[in-house]
């Protein structure tokens, strides 16, 4: 009788033993899961395979255990139990080593940033990922330097480390980019695409600073495609916004889009004064794109065609001018029109970045990082690739004749495309006229003309059917033409940044250029900037502009965009209060 009473207590142990450990696992597994839908992907691996093993165990256990009951002997058992009790022991510990290292990481979390913006820093948003992404941080460093780069997070004044994608194997790019950079031929990505591509793939808002020419139309283009195609719920009408202060910027701006847009099936529009509407409404009620000068925009939006209630990327192209020309009132308009700042990304591009304007562009950004590229910004300097030559002469009556001397010589050899910049429309008009009659081969852009003769004299210059240009400031910012050879400033600009994006209009993508200037004794008020702009980029200073610049007056500070818009009465008020919203005032 004493056997089966001893078998009986053995096998209730057994049970027992065999109940906590199916307790046990049953625990593991569900603690695992738990682990799994809280953790990033690279610890799903090795949860699941943690689980797995678990999983496997137990099943393994539990035939082991049934075979046990009906086969096996109690002397069998008994070893049998203690190397799987052993067995298990190591199981477990393994699996609180796992569970304790997943601890300790999530306890190290405290206090940095969330893994959601590790997870967008290392590159991963917007259907754009890295692909090598092979560079080390003194990698990146080095390359900045070689560029003149500066990234600089604005809000703490901390350089943002996040890598370049200097190469185009450093990310992958949806297929509709790929094939869209196939089109464009594009070899490489520009120093301002490189940098500003991974942190618009962040959502980031940007403020990017790059020399004329540097690519800037696809360093916001390509990701406001990318933004597009990664909607969720895709909704009809714009969903993004380029705003730019000229016609021929807006038209030139289109251009590229149009193209970059064809691979990935969506439409770009662009609007713009000086015609006729009635298309415009058609094409903004349906473009995902849309490319707008601010007055027919707002036009548009008062009579019901614009809806932008659903844009959610905004583009300033030629940002300096856009907040510095009496465009803030318009502005505003239409901001108020978009969903919220923290609701949508804003970025903002220009070769130049006066301090007077800086200060408004905060109030339509969060959180921005912003991209230098060169000497450009605050400091005033040109396109590396572009000769600077001052001639000067004597009294202001020689300036034709200096201009007219200057192209025989330009043109003894060859017909070079040329373009000529004039300060207003009416010696930009006369000096025309002057050519004209001398048989040049040349066309003249002011604001003046209709539309369709600013069309008429862009698209001459541009197929070459015209190798002379006469122009106004309308054509500093808003000429993408490959091969000008030379740029004239026949008469100095009313501002030293004009005459930057003057030259920029030469030694574009790579090229080089040469930018001649007729200086008199009239535009002295420049001379110091002018010296200071020369001596910066190494270029010969004459002897008679040293002079001339010597006795110049200092140069004034520009006046305040709230100067520009209200006179004497803005002066000592704060710009932002005086920007913002009347409050509304409830009677009782």
């Amino acid at each position: 009788m004493g056997k089966p009473v001893k078998q009986s207590e053995e096998e209730k142990r057994r049970k027992e033993e065999e109940e906590k450990k199916e307790e046990s696992s049953s625990e593991e597994e569900s603690e695992d899961s738990s682990d799994d839908s809280s953790d990033d992907s690279s610890d799903d691996s090795s949860s699941d395979s943690s689980s797995d093993s678990s999983s496997d165990d137990s099943s393994d256990d539990s035939s082991d255990d049934s075979s046990d009951d009906s086969s096996e002997s109690e002397e069998e058992v008994k070893p049998k139990k203690k190397e799987e009790k052993g067995k298990n022991k190591v199981e477990e510990v393994a699996t609180k080593g796992i569970k304790n290292k997943r601890t300790d990481e999530e306890s190290s979390d405290v206090g940095k940033p969330e893994k959601k913006k590790v997870k967008q820093e290392n590159g991963h948003t917007n259907g754009v990922s890295n692909g090598k992404a092979t560079h080390t941080s003194a990698e990146v460093k080095k390359w900045r330097e070689e560029n003149q780069i500066t990234v600089v997070n604005l809000q703490d004044g901390e350089e943002n480390p996040i890598a370049p994608f200097i190469e185009f194997s450093d990310a992958t790019f949806p297929d509709f980019v790929v094939k869209s950079m196939k089109d464009f031929k594009f070899t490489k990505p520009t120093s301002i695409q490189a940098q500003s591509w991974p942190l618009a793939a962040q959502h980031r808002d940007i403020i990017g600073i790059a020399e004329t020419g540097s690519g800037k139309t696809l360093a916001f283009g390509y990701p406001a495609i990318v933004n597009i195609k990664a909607m969720k719920k895709p909704v009809v009408g714009p969903k993004v916004l380029v705003l730019a202060p000229t016609r021929e910027l807006a038209q030139q701006i289109q251009e590229v889009m149009v193209k970059a847009c064809v691979p990935a099936n969506l439409t770009s529009c662009v609007v713009f004064g000086g015609v006729d509407k009635s298309a415009q409404i058609a094409a903004i009620k349906k473009a995902d794109i849309v490319v707008a000068t601010p007055g027919r925009l707002i036009d548009l939006i008062q009579d019901g065609s614009a809806k932008l209630q659903n844009v959610k990327y905004l583009v300033f192209d030629e940002a300096d001018r856009m907040l510095d020309m009496g465009f803030i009132p318009q502005i505003r308009s239409i901001v108020a029109e978009l969903p919220p700042i923290a609701e949508r990304q804003t970025l903002m591009f220009s070769a130049t970045w006066p301090v007077d304007v800086q200060k408004f562009a905060h109030t339509y950004l969060k959180d921005p990082v912003q991209i230098t590229i060169g000497k450009g910004g605050e400091k005033l300097a040109g396109a590396k690739k572009v000769s600077q030559i001052v001639e000067v002469c004597q009294r202001e009556t020689d300036r034709k004749p200096r201009i007219k001397k200057l192209l025989q010589r330009l043109c003894e050899k060859d017909t070079p495309r040329i373009l000529i910049f004039m300060l207003y429309k009416n010696s930009c008009e006369a000096l025309y006229q002057e050519l004209l009659r001398e048989k040049w081969n040349v066309e003249s852009l002011h604001g003046g003309k209709n539309q369709a003769g600013r069309d008429k004299a862009v698209e001459g210059f541009k197929s070459g059917k015209v190798n002379i240009l006469v122009a106004t400031d309308v054509a500093a910012r808003g000429l993408d033409i490959k091969d000008i050879k030379y740029v004239i400033n026949g008469e100095m600009p009313l501002v030293m940044e004009d005459y930057i994006h003057r030259i920029g209009r030469t030694g574009r993508a790579g090229e080089s250029g040469s930018a001649y200037t007729v200086f008199s004794p009239e535009d002295k008020v420049h001379a110091r900037q002018l010296v200071r702009i020369l001596e910066e980029g190494s270029h010969p200073v004459p002897p008679e502009l040293a002079k001339i610049a010597e006795t110049a007056p200092v140069t004034k500070p520009r006046r305040s965009t709230m100067e520009q818009l209200y006179g004497d009465f803005a002066k000592g008020v704060d710009a932002e209060q005086m920007m913002k919203k009347p409050s509304k005032i409830t009677f009782d």
